[in-house]
């Protein structure tokens, strides 16, 4: 054997205790970065209470996320009057003896009459509708930087003043709007990132023991994690309890997050059917072959059968091919997770998602097939106790 020849080096291979141990650090400091991220969105939600106190009132129901047509409609009434009081400015502007005093007149004219075709049919002139809030927002900023700019003498100050408060009206709405639908998506958030947490960080906890547990107490649990999110979005809960009184057997804090995901997910995937009616979700509890069944029930992203029939929508980190439907967001774990408690606990979890209106599209293998609204129903079934 020929000593000078290099000898191959051998990767070293870290003992079962060296990986476990490494495991264990990175899924603590994984919970510690998510913690530190849920501290800092629930001062972002604080924060932005405040400012939409502010700027009350509100024009929207229930202080919850505008939709976009919820924005159109309370836009509608002030960008129409700081339309009109441009108008007005811009008559006063192109007298001679006003002209004269206002530097660049002819160009501050043409600004401001470009500001009042937009303001005065904005949905056309600004046809991106997510768009429009900070759009009208800018604009709304510089008709007021263009009074304060203005020479006092230079028009009168009733028109002025018109003109100023109009503007600013333009601008409290749609900053209004935009605080709503971050606090929503910040809500949406701070309930993820927990869910994560819980998920990351369910092996370095404590075993809880299981015992004898209130279906109604449980599902009191998830309702009170998500009442905010359910408020922001819009969404109704109904409950429907066809077996009150019933109990379980098993881990509380794991039958709860179970709970609360199921239910987030039902939420954050309903749509509104109409501009006044909010969506919603049903929750029944029934007993079904020795078993109590607890179902989430909503009306709107769709799940193809191929995606439940191939398991595909319980596998971890997978997200629905329509779940990101208008921006939502998501980790793909709840139904992952939701499922293997139900193992733990000897249940099952069943899905099912299928057209909502019977005379719409009919071929599964269209596009437009999924584009109409759904209703899906997530069942987590578990043993009743005795």
């Amino acid at each position: 054997m020929d000593e000078s020849a290099e000898t191959a080096e051998i990767p070293l291979v870290p003992s079962e205790g060296a990986l476990n141990k490494r495991i264990h650090e990175l899924t603590t400091d994984i919970g510690a970065v998510l913690h530190a991220n849920t501290s800092t969105l629930l001062m972002a939600h604080h924060s932005l209470d405040v400012a939409i106190r502010a700027l009350a009132p509100s024009p929207f129901a229930n202080d919850g996320a505008p939709t976009n047509d919820d924005v159109e409609a309370a836009l509608s009434g002030p960008a129409t009057a700081a339309a009109r009081a441009i108008d007005k400015v811009h008559a006063v502007l192109g007298e001679p003896e006003r002209a004269a005093t206002v530097p660049g007149v002819e160009a501050l004219r043409e600004e401001l009459a470009d500001f009042a075709g937009t303001l005065a049919d904005f949905v056309n002139a600004i046809p991106i509708e997510e768009t429009r809030p900070s759009t009208l927002r800018t604009i709304a900023c510089r008709i007021e930087q263009i009074v304060d700019e203005l020479p006092h003498q230079a028009l009168p100050k009733e028109v002025m003043r018109h003109l100023r408060q109009s503007a600013h009206e333009v601008e409290r709405i749609t900053a209004l709007a935009t605080l709503l639908q971050t606090r929503s998506a910040i809500l949406q958030m701070d309930y993820t990132i927990r869910s994560f947490r819980e998920f990351v960080t369910t092996d370095l906890r404590r075993r809880e023991p299981a015992r004898r547990l209130r279906v109604a107490k449980l599902l009191e649990s998830a309702y009170r994690q998500l009442a905010d999110y359910a408020h922001s979005s819009h969404v109704m809960l109904r409950r429907k309890f066809e077996a009150p009184g019933v109990e379980i057997a098993g881990v509380k804090r794991e039958l709860v997050r179970a709970l609360a995901n199921l239910l987030h997910n039902a939420i954050k995937y309903s749509w509104r059917r109409e501009r006044n009616d909010p969506a919603w979700v049903e929750v029944r509890v029934y007993r079904q072959d020795s078993q109590v069944c607890i179902a989430f029930e909503n009306w709107g992203v769709p799940i193809s059968a191929r995606e439940i029939d191939e398991g595909m929508i319980f596998e971890l980190g997978y997200r629905g091919k329509w779940a990101t439907d208008r921006g939502r967001l998501g980790t793909g774990v709840g139904l992952t997770d939701a499922r293997d408690v139900a193992e733990k606990h000897k249940g099952r979890l069943l899905v099912e998602s299928r057209p909502a209106r019977p005379w719409g599209p009919d071929d599964p293998d269209s596009e437009e097939y999924y584009r109409q609204p759904f209703l899906t129903t997530v069942t987590l079934c578990l043993p009743e106790a005795i």
